[in-house]
């Protein structure tokens, strides 16, 4: 019994540390899941966009125009601030539509959460931001990593999970103690 109640302390403890120090409301019993309310914007705040770069190309398949920025990209929306090596932006019926991004993407919002990621797309009409590859979460000195991130935009919830196809993954984190 003292066997199996260590192995479970070994495991949730860590759970149960993040969920404290990061704010989590709902947490399910899950190892591979986290979630975190630092990510809110304001979703009818202009979308910023700065960059070294910018070509207008049209799609021949689809008659879509395409927006490709390239070099140092920022995009800022509200409280949020994304930073990448490139995005495309789509332009759906005269309005921007998508914004995806490729290479050392960062997040960044006004309370010092940091998210990092190899890719990630913005779907504004849904107001829902996914991460993925190589993710890690940064605040005060505290780090989660896993494989894909889940932000929703309105409420600010993220929600940070391992990869299903693999059996061994896991959400890890690492937390720093407050010293007085």
């Amino acid at each position: 019994m003292n066997s199996i109640l260590g192995k479970l302390n070994a495991v949730m403890l860590p759970i149960i540390c993040g969920a404290v120090l990061i704010g989590i409301t709902d947490m399910k019993a899950s190892a591979q899941k986290s979630s975190s309310h630092l990510f809110k914007t304001d979703a009818k705040a202009e979308i910023s966009l700065k960059t070294d770069r910018l070509d207008i190309e049209l799609d021949s398949e689809t008659g879509r125009r395409q927006a490709i920025l390239s070099g140092n990209v920022k995009a800022s929306q509200g409280p949020l601030l994304l930073h990448s090596d490139k995005a495309i932006i789509e332009n759906q019926r005269g309005q921007v539509g998508n914004i995806n991004v490729r290479g050392n993407v960062m997040i960044v919002s006004d309370n010092g959460q940091q998210a990092n990621g190899d890719w990630a797309n913005y779907e504004i009409g849904k107001k829902i931001i996914t991460m993925g590859d190589n993710v890690t979460l940064t605040q005060n000195g505290n780090k989660l990593q896993g494989r894909k991130l889940i932000i929703d935009t309105l409420t600010g919830i993220g929600t940070l999970t391992a990869d299903p196809q693999q059996s061994v993954s896991r959400v890890r984190g690492v937390f720093t103690p407050v010293q007085k």
